[in-house]
């Protein structure tokens, strides 16, 4: 990854392409792709469409199981993964989704694989570089545009590993092990949350990105300004009059006015624009440094293996040659990261 840079995008200035040259280190890895479930394969996907000398190209939609040793060098540098849960065999484990665009001759393709760190569990390649108008999910292959990637002969490849993308639904997506305190209790500390509302927009309530450990308001503050420099107005105050709040969850809090449910920023709320920010004690942070390992591992488990732990067929077992990453806004800051703690060097 950090040795060549191949510019091939129109849009440089945004996008990020270059080599994912991952190192293998001798003998077997404990941090792998132990299984992988095929939900779904569509072949030929696209409705049919041929590429060039290509031809046509198969979806290949599902969900894998990573386990990673915590004591590995090359994951000691994940934030609290010495606190995740483990298995028998002292491994930590996670699942995240994937999606394999390849094409339906593998004789035919270029034996490279173009893979995208998803933004925020949404895919973006397709409508980058191939000018689609509908991109890919992990439920449809969405429209192959122009064609560029495809006539090509690239296999693209969708890996999650955004904690704020769930998964179940068509957002590639990841779930992470929480972290714990040695004696088994949830570790607990203090966090903010902030949510914009800009004067075209109202939102039905606001999410927390980790649980509070009470729904009790005395635990907790709200405050609201229009600019990030003005003084935070609290809710409830007399210059607010009416408005207040309340926990919907553990997870979501409400606006309330003269105690009816109202959305931030409708009529009657701190409006036409706002920054809300909210302050509570949280609890079981997730390992979400794992998202790193989570691209590391999938992007070799299909370069050199030939199946998973249970006998499931790699489906690009002996076809690649190279491996290219694309990024698009948000996840470019992640792949920086991704090389600056050495996730390019497989274990």
């Amino acid at each position: 990854m950090h040795k060549e840079t191949a510019v091939f995008c129109p849009f440089a200035q945004l996008a990020l392409i270059f080599v994912f040259a991952l190192c293998v280190a001798a003998g077997p890895a404990n941090s792998h792709v132990a299984q992988i479930t095929i939900d779904s394969v569509e072949s030929p996907t696209f409705g049919g469409q041929s590429f060039a000398t290509v031809g046509t190209y198969t979806r290949i939609s599902g969900t894998f199981t990573g386990k990673l040793d915590p004591r590995d060098p090359h994951n000691m540098v994940i934030v609290d993964i010495d606190k995740a849960p483990r298995d028998a065999q002292g491994l930590v484990t996670y699942t995240a989704d994937f999606q394999i665009l390849k094409p339906t001759n593998s004789g035919r393709g270029n034996h490279r694989i173009v893979l995208e760190l998803p933004n925020r569990g949404g895919a973006l390649i397709l409508g980058t570089l191939n000018d689609s108008p509908a991109g890919n999910t992990k439920l449809s292959a969405g429209s192959a545009g122009d064609g560029f990637l495809m006539n090509e002969g690239y296999t693209v490849v969708e890996v999650g590993w955004d904690l704020t993308a769930a998964q179940g639904g068509a957002l590639f997506g990841i779930t992470l092990p929480v972290a714990a305190r040695r004696d088994g209790l949830p570790i607990t500390g203090p966090a903010t949350e902030e949510l914009v509302v800009d004067f075209t927009t109202t939102a039905a309530s606001l999410p927390l990105t980790y649980p509070t450990t009470s729904t009790e308001p005395s635990g907790a503050s709200l405050t609201v300004r229009e600019n990030y420099d003005d003084t935070p107005i609290p809710i409830p105050s007399a210059a607010l009059p009416g408005l207040d709040w309340q926990y919907l969850d553990a997870q979501h809090v409400q606006l309330t006015l003269n105690g009816a449910p109202v959305s931030f920023g409708a009529p009657g709320t701190y409006s036409p624009t706002a920054l809300y920010e909210f302050t509570y004690v949280a609890q079981n942070p997730r390992v979400v440094g794992i998202g790193f390992a989570s691209v590391r591992d999938f992007a070799t488990f299909l370069r050199d293996a030939k199946t998973d732990d249970e006998g499931t067929a790699n489906p690009l077992a002996g076809d690649v040659q190279k491996i290219y990453t694309f990024c698009l806004s948000q996840p470019c800051r992640t792949t920086r990261d991704f090389v600056l703690l050495g996730f390019n060097e497989a274990e």
